[in-house]
């Protein structure tokens, strides 16, 4: 039986560099798998396989563009997308698999981070230090300081 190394809220606190590190060292253990998509992670690991995905297939076409494209790396690097694909089709069926976002719902989301993050600040709540942002490694405290300064900035 699979004994987790880290909680689900380390897990949530990693980079994405670790996150993607640690989504590949369980890609193919059902029971450490399903830390991945607990409630809480579930979003987070769906958009970092939607990431990797791209990432591989970036790989392989400047790969094959340039010629150094050897046999058995694309063969590996096959398995690893269909893996990838699979676990992301299974957490989110391809029918509400939204193409890309859109600015408007981008603009949505950070609104709703920084209400969400307002909210917990007033109670001084202990996730605004352990929760990081998926890009740039900022807190959320961080992140909505640096954001209110920049709105105060304009």
């Amino acid at each position: 039986m699979y004994e987790p190394k880290l909680s689900i809220p380390q897990l949530a606190a990693l980079d994405p560099k670790e996150y993607a590190g640690e989504i590949k060292s369980r890609l193919r253990n059902n029971d450490a798998w399903a830390d991945m998509v607990s409630p809480t992670l579930m979003v987070r690991t769906a958009i970092a396989l939607r990431l990797m995905i791209q990432s591989i297939d970036h790989q392989k076409e400047r790969a094959t563009a340039a010629g150094n494209a050897a046999p058995g790396w694309v063969t590996s690097i096959d398995g690893l997308r269909r893996l990838l694909k699979m676990r992301l089709d299974v957490l989110i069926p391809e029918v509400e698999q939204p193409a890309r976002s859109s600015n408007k719902e981008t603009r949505a989301w950070r609104s709703f981070s920084a209400r969400l993050a307002a909210i917990l600040r007033e109670d001084d709540h202990p996730a605004l230090d352990d929760l990081k942002a998926p890009y740039g490694g900022l807190t959320a405290r961080e992140w909505l300081n640096a954001r209110e300064e920049k709105a105060n900035a304009s």
